[in-house]
């Protein structure tokens, strides 16, 4: 019976784990855009979008 419960709590775990981990990747690819468009929109120096950049990246 212990052993049934612990596997149930595992695969929710398991399930968490790869929903966040989906959650994270749609963050990471939303964040990625947004910046590549606000260096694109900037269309000033190139060295002034690349700080602007690795600021926001860094974040």
């Amino acid at each position: 019976m212990l052993s049934i419960c612990l596997l149930k709590y595992h695969t929710h775990v398991g399930y968490a784990m790869v929903v966040l981990h989906f959650l994270i990747l749609i963050l990471a690819t939303i964040w990625a855009f947004e910046t590549m468009v606000v260096i694109i929109s900037l269309d000033g120096s190139a060295s002034r979008s690349f700080v602007i950049f690795i600021i926001s990246s860094s974040f």
